[in-house]
């Protein structure tokens, strides 16, 4: 006698809507299309001669290098690498990439903004230290000491971001006109009024 087999029950999920799987796939894309187009330059160590060199074509990992730090010119590029990855506590090429890939992330677009992303970096680097040692110590003095430093290194941080978006244009205050009441035999102007400069009268006229 043959027995009746029956499909397995799939098991209840979250119904999700067509919106939101759209919306999820034109982020996975997004992702990729930035992952297929950012080629950051990458450094490894030599094994035989212990030393640290481009990983990947030279070419490519020059260009990428400077296109990380916002400039067409080797040397200052090398040299903003240099002193980002000096705050960086492993060091190596770790430091190298690592650093590399912060610098992209904040895509400066000239010398300048490659100039601040490399503070940005150093600052950040230093104050997620001070906050690590905080949470290793004992002592509550120098506990207060290491969260103080970080906390002013947070603050410069949140400076940095405030002026490369002022830079960048973004900065820019905005202000909304939501209701203007204008009472009979009133006029309403709205834009930039020039004040004419005192004329050095008093008020009823008397100089």
């Amino acid at each position: 006698m043959k027995t009746k087999t029956t499909a397995p029950v799939p098991s209840p999920t979250k119904a999700v809507s067509d919106g939101e799987t759209q919306s999820k796939l034109d982020r996975i894309e997004r992702f990729k299309l930035r992952i297929c187009n950012n080629k950051p330059a990458r450094f490894k160590k030599d094994e035989r001669t212990q030393s640290i060199i481009p990983d990947g074509d030279r070419i490519e990992n020059e260009l990428g290098l400077r296109e990380a730090f916002g400039t067409a010119q080797g040397d200052f590029a090398a040299q903003m690498l240099q002193q980002a990855a000096a705050t960086h506590r492993e060091g190596g090429p770790n430091a190298l990439n690592t650093t590399i890939a912060a610098a992209s992330g904040i895509k400066p677009q000239d010398e300048l903004e490659g100039m601040l992303a490399a503070q940005m970096i150093g600052v950040h680097n230093l104050s997620m230290e001070f906050l690590e040692r905080a949470a290793k110590l004992d002592n509550p003095e120098l506990v207060t000491q290491n969260v103080e430093r970080a906390t002013k290194l947070l603050r410069t941080f949140t400076a940095q971001v405030e002026a490369l978006n002022r830079y960048r244009g973004k900065g820019q205050q905005k202000m909304t006109v939501e209701h203007v009441h204008v009472h009979e035999g009133g006029q309403a102007f709205v834009g930039v009024v020039d004040r004419p400069a005192s004329s050095g009268l008093k008020e009823g006229g008397e100089s």
